[in-house]
């Protein structure tokens, strides 16, 4: 079912046009900061002003960077297992009914 040879052929369509589609971004940003005089902007995302950081010192590099003062992944992991968990749960009972009716 999935050794087909219209799913290379697929594989062949979405490979050459997300290349495609990522190549032309990187130019249209380009073109934009051309536009609005922007030199050597290496990253696109900028710090939000709720962001809450401490400094400190990086071991190996030397250099100074912000770390966050909530525990991001702890957070993350609360609020995730149990999300995950509930969307399996609803999968398995969605699985369990359509097999008994």
């Amino acid at each position: 079912m999935l050794n087909t040879t219209e799913n290379f052929f697929y594989a062949i369509i979405i490979l050459i046009w997300s290349t495609y589609l990522v190549e032309s971004w990187k130019r249209k940003q380009n073109v934009i900061g051309n536009q609005w005089l922007v030199r050597d902007f290496k990253d696109s995302t900028t710090e939000s002003k709720e962001f809450k950081a401490s400094s400190q010192v990086d071991s190996t590099t030397k250099e100074i960077e912000k770390v966050s003062v909530r525990n991001s992944y702890m957070y993350a992991l609360c609020i995730g297992l149990p999300v995950t968990g509930l969307f399996m749960l609803l999968v398995c009972l969605s699985q369990a009914a359509r097999t008994y009716i």
